[in-house]
């Protein structure tokens, strides 16, 4: 899975910070599963603009958007030596249509403390909440703790009381909101001791939310 933003790879966008009101001006299948999304958008000054996003999928997927739609897109990117991406588009009325998440942590209450210069808000996907795990699966290994174990990436989706957990390069899906749930990528750590230390250094996390329309 991976994502172009007007015509470009995150890595080269830089620092940016956008949320406006737009229209869905484009809806393009890629013919490998994926989609490309245009949208109709103003800039700061009011003056017409065209912003793209180009997701490519595997396996294939559905684009949770039609031509005319009004939406509101909210990109930020926080660009170091690396890209973190962080994308909502939601429905005039704040219901999520999709979310994407390409970064080294999920925005929670310790990137609001210590990283919210570059991190987005911790509700930036709310109501959904994001919450990495790795839950640790008993092995016969030998090992220097008493509970071997290997870990097994997982994203879990928490949405109206439902909660779903998707381990890495794996669907779900979500009843609460019709979302269809992928996890690319979730900071999988092959052999530790179980439980995790909380302190483990953060790994990388990538997902997309979709409607299902």
């Amino acid at each position: 899975m991976s994502i172009t933003i007007d015509g470009d790879v995150p890595f080269t966008l830089g620092d940016v910070r956008f949320d406006r009101a737009c229209e869905v001006s484009e809806v393009e299948e890629d013919g490998a599963g994926g989609y490309r999304l245009g949208f109709a958008c103003a800039d700061e000054m009011g003056l017409p603009v065209v912003h793209t996003l180009a997701l490519a999928l595997g396996p294939p997927g559905l684009a949770p958007v039609a031509v005319g739609e009004a939406v509101q897109l909210r990109l930020h990117n926080d660009n170091p030596f690396y890209a973190n991406t962080f994308i909502t588009l939601r429905d005039p009325e704040g219901a999520l249509l999709l979310a994407f998440l390409s970064a080294e942590a999920l925005p929670d209450a310790f990137t609001d403390e210590y990283w919210s210069d570059f991190y987005p808000p911790s509700d930036f996907y709310a109501p959904l909440v994001l919450t990495r795990a790795w839950p640790c699966e008993p092995t016969c290994e030998p090992g220097p703790s008493a509970c071997p174990c290997r870990e097994r990436g997982a994203v879990d989706f928490t949405l109206g009381g439902e909660v779903v957990r998707v381990y890495e390069d794996n669907l779900g899906q979500l009843a609460a909101g019709s979302l269809d749930l992928r996890v690319h990528l979730s900071g999988a750590v092959d052999w530790q001791t179980c439980p995790m230390p909380t302190d483990t250094t953060s790994t990388w996390t990538a997902l997309l939310v979709t409607r299902q329309l």
